[in-house]
């Protein structure tokens, strides 16, 4: 239901993407006196699955400030999850054969 809130900052579900994904922090980036957005890194697993498989950016300093609403737009909007240490290319979509 759009404006109910998360109960906790642990893991919580979500319906989306023709399944049950459970929703947890990875990170967190901004200032709470700064200039900078709160956001958070969101890590989204298939029921069943130990890791996450998605992950998605949403504004908000816990996961309990999020809605409903709010984590089933950050799962629509979520791509593959980064293996713990691993590094996405600075340009992602970028053809690397097209170097001059």
């Amino acid at each position: 239901m759009p404006g109910d809130r998360a109960p906790t900052d642990g893991e919580i579900s979500v319906s989306g993407r023709g399944g049950v994904w459970w929703v947890r922090v990875l990170g967190r980036a901004g200032r709470v006196g700064g200039a900078a957005a709160p956001l958070l890194l969101l890590g989204f697993r298939a029921e069943g699955a130990e890791a996450p498989a998605l992950q998605s950016l949403a504004p908000g300093r816990a996961l309990s400030d999020l809605t409903q609403e709010v984590l089933e737009s950050a799962l629509s909007r979520a791509t593959e999850a980064v293996p713990p240490g691993g590094r996405r290319p600075f340009f992602e979509d970028a053809d690397g054969a097209r170097r001059t």
